[in-house]
């Protein structure tokens, strides 16, 4: 009978990490970053922790790593470097929902400096559910 309460799991096509920094990393050297950052995210976002632990071994995951430039990069310049990245490199549209489908997250590393990370889910995610309401119900 309340079944149709319960979360159904998101079902989730591909996962897309586009990190951001101090130095230029090949694949080799960013996968122990990101397997850190990834960690220190979902310790503190349970909407990520959520959608990364519902990814399956066939979920493909795509990375790629530019080098930081305070002077270039802000939130809005990374963001659209993201959706040039996925539109161009792997035909996904990009439609961030912050806290939901898309997560940046920053750190330092051991020298002090910033390194950014943007993770995009590209997902069905199910809706919360809209509060009911007797209004809404004579309108």
């Amino acid at each position: 009978m309340f079944n149709r309460f319960k979360k159904k799991a998101p079902v989730i096509h591909g996962i897309y990490i586009l990190s951001f920094t101090a130095e230029k990393m090949d694949d080799e050297t960013l996968a122990p970053v990101l397997d850190i950052a990834q960690k220190m995210l979902a310790q503190k976002d349970n909407g990520f922790a959520r959608l990364w632990n519902a990814r399956s071994n066939a979920t493909p995951t795509e990375t790629a790593n530019h080098l930081y430039n305070a002077e270039m990069h802000n939130p809005q310049t990374m963001q659209m470097t993201m959706d040039t990245w996925l539109i161009g490199q792997h035909d996904t549209k990009f439609e961030p929902q912050f806290g939901v489908n898309f997560f940046p997250d920053a750190m330092r590393d051991p020298q002090g400096r910033e390194n950014y990370f943007l993770y995009y889910f590209d997902a069905e995610i199910e809706e919360p559910p809209k509060k009911f309401s007797l209004v809404d119900m004579f309108e």
